[in-house]
């Protein structure tokens, strides 16, 4: 039976997997008119819940020296009056920020009259401004440059700025990197390896710190070139280098990082993995645990599958963002955002996947006119799980804009939840309610009780009873996957299973018209307490040396295609399994922890040993792995006992992160590890 009849998997996963049902909405001020929003501004700061907004103007010359807040929970703006008796930043535009230790940091820009170089801090707290008089090599005036606060694992922070642009003198700033300390107060210059200011962007660029490296995309170059390119910069190793940029028809092992094209391929190969046969012979042994295949044990194994990729020829094509200048990015997961551009009205989000090498342009599900203005000269925050745009000034100068706009994003955690509810709900359950329509409808209970905490399985079942199926299913869709499909006809039911529920999110839903702000989706929380509470309401066990780890089947389906082709295809619904992945028990432990909360905890004694398990238990993308290959090249756990191991998994997992170090690694200590293995060969690591 084909399993995806109904549904619209390009609605689930394809290349818009990240907005799948989300639009842009603009966010309107309760306290005061639109118009009495501040006029555009540069580098607006995030900090406890708020938008900091200081400086910016309409035009070069129109700059403004205000000081703004808004409260992103309540959507009120707060004009902040400067303290007497303490100093005051003049007024500016280009200037740019960074937060670094509960203080607000601005410095440069374009004043009312030159170019400034100036540092000021801003003490949140106290509502305090003091100039910073540093030392050492002092920047130059400038504006359009960046600043970023980096941290490394000593905890010392250090500030960097690059680039930008002095009018007065008619020069764009080309002379590499200035570093400030915040503790000593000094300045240092340096100039990375590999830098070429003719072809790297200069000015009206944007940066984004990503671990231990800046990312540098669009700009200007010192050629006066406007760039589509994207540059970074190494931090430990002080290196500067073009970020090559793969395409799928290129690199058709990328596929297999990708969550999307998993689940098309199930799409267009219908049961693929899913059917008895196809399961049983693929992914796992039917064996119980006995030499005998035809023993009653309801003990299984697993055995290792070996995923096959294969190229497709068709969409998913590559692309870049068309060259552009003064627009602005953001980082959320290892994806950089990016909007805008100075010389057309550009309304697309962008966003690279820095793992994959890739550009993707976000498909939502709006109008031309429905999307926020081209513009630049504007910011983008990341906030709780929304990307929010701010101000700016439309395209070649078309006006200014004082307007807010967010779109929300969705977790991969989650977006596993909603393909879980929309395709095996029904398949992996254990229990089902009846509703006044005499239908049946089936769930998970302990995802229901974990969700509406506040009220009885007894409780449910007595709501669910009294509403039509597709009342009920709406309400579960909200349970699963923390979104409310909003219909006209359905509203007022939904509300009422909602009081009854005590679900006060999707009460809030239903009675306003714009759920805008409401930040109560606890989805992620809800997984995190079920994580450490599975002993009192797991239905599955894992055993892995005679250790048990109590699980949940529908978070194992839900994220791994192993166990879903298994709980699928085992007839007498096996409640208990022998893992047979070769893995530690505390490495298994480590993955149950991601799959019940996207993250896990990683140290010495799994790093290595975590490398592959996403290829085994056939999951969607290699993060655990990335996040593996961070640790180890972070804490230095290469040698030259392991490099070659290391250098091997690195090859068969494409995790190209760690594979790059290896390879450095071992050209570097070559002539040692020639000595120890005489058959390897200089030329399989250039």
């Amino acid at each position: 039976m084909n399993k995806f009849p109904e549904t619209n998997f390009e609605d689930i996963y394809d290349r818009k997997y990240l907005f799948s049902n989300t639009k842009w909405v603009e966010i309107i001020p309760k306290n005061q008119e639109k118009e009495s929003l501040p006029s555009q501004r540069t580098e607006t700061i995030l900090y406890d819940h708020k938008l900091w907004i200081f400086g910016g103007g309409k035009t070069r010359t129109n700059v403004f020296d205000h000081f703004y807040t808004f409260d992103l929970r309540t959507h009120i703006t707060t004009k902040i009056e400067p303290k007497p008796g303490f100093q005051y930043p003049e007024a500016r535009w280009g200037h740019k920020k960074c937060v670094s230790n509960d203080r607000m940091y601005v410095f440069g820009g374009h004043g009312k009259n030159s170019y400034l170089n100036d540092l000021w801090e801003y003490n949140f707290e106290a509502n305090e401004w003091k100039q910073i008089k540093g030392n050492g090599d002092i920047p130059p005036n400038r504006s359009d440059h960046t600043i970023v606060s980096y941290k490394n694992k000593e905890g010392k922070t250090t500030f960097f700025v690059y680039g930008g642009w002095d009018g007065d003198n008619n020069t764009f700033h080309k002379g590499g990197f200035y570093t400030f300390d915040p503790e000593t107060k000094v300045w240092s210059k340096f100039y990375p390896s590999g830098y070429n200011s003719d072809s790297s962007p200069v000015s009206l660029h944007t940066c984004c710190v990503y671990g231990d490296s800046l990312y540098f995309y669009s700009g200007r170059s010192g050629g006066s070139r406007d760039l589509k390119k994207t540059f970074v910069y190494s931090i430990p190793e002080n290196t500067w280098k073009k970020f090559e940029i793969y395409s799928w028809s290129e690199n058709d092992t990328l596929y297999k990082n990708d969550p999307i094209y998993t689940e098309l391929k199930q799409k267009k190969e219908h049961d693929l993995r899913i059917k008895l046969k196809e399961i049983s012979h693929d992914n796992f042994s039917m064996y119980p645990n006995s030499s005998s295949s035809s023993s009653s044990e309801s003990e299984f194994q697993f055995r290792p599958y070996s995923r096959k990729m294969r190229t497709n020829k068709k969409g998913l094509k590559p692309f870049r963002p068309s060259s552009r200048t003064v627009s602005t990015a953001v980082l959320f997961d290892n994806k950089m955002f990016v909007f805008g551009n100075f010389s057309e009205d550009d309304r697309n989000l962008y966003y690279l996947d820095l793992e994959t090498h890739c550009w993707f342009q976000a498909q939502i599900n709006q109008t031309h006119k429905e999307l926020p203005n081209g513009r630049f000269g504007h910011d983008m925050i990341i906030y709780d799980n929304k990307i929010i745009v701010c101000f700016g000034i439309g395209s070649n100068f078309s006006g200014p804009f004082n307007s807010i706009y967010q779109i929300e994003l969705e977790y991969p955690l989650v977006l596993d939840l909603k393909f879980f509810f929309y395709q095996f709900r029904n398949d992996i359950f254990d229990i089902q309610f009846n509703t006044w329509d005499n239908k049946t409808i089936r769930a998970n209970k302990a995802f229901l009780s974990i969700r509406c905490k506040d009220v009885s399985l007894e409780q449910i079942s007595s709501v669910f009873s009294s509403f039509s199926y597709k009342d009920v299913d709406d309400v579960l869709h909200y349970i699963y996957t923390g979104r409310y499909r909003q219909t006209r006809e359905s509203k007022d039911e939904i509300l009422k299973m909602a009081i009854n529920l005590k679900l006060n999110h999707l009460e809030n839903l239903c009675r306003c018209s714009s759920p805008i702000g409401i930040n109560e989706n606890r989805i992620l929380q809800d997984m995190d307490q079920l994580y450490y509470t599975r002993e009192k309401s797991f239905d599955f066990i894992l055993d892995i040396d005679g250790k048990e780890i109590l699980l949940h089947k529908f978070v194992l389906a839900a994220r791994s295609e192993l166990f879903r082709g298994m709980f699928l295809s085992v007839e007498d619904n096996s409640n208990r399994v022998q893992d047979y992945s070769g893995k530690s028990y505390e490495s298994i432990c480590a993955l149950v922890e991601f799959l019940y909360r996207d993250e896990f905890t990683v140290n010495e004694k799994i790093c290595f040993d975590l490398l592959g398990i996403s290829e085994f238990f056939l999951l969607k993308g290699t993060k655990i792995e990335e996040i593996c290959s961070r640790f180890i090249i972070f804490n230095n756990l290469i040698t030259i006992e392991n490099v070659l191991e290391i250098d091997e998994k690195a090859r068969i997992y494409f995790l190209e992160r760690l594979r790059n170090h290896t390879k450095k690694f071992i050209l570097t200590n070559f002539e040692e590890l020639k000595e120890q293995n005489p058959k390897i060969r200089k030329e399989h690591f250039l």
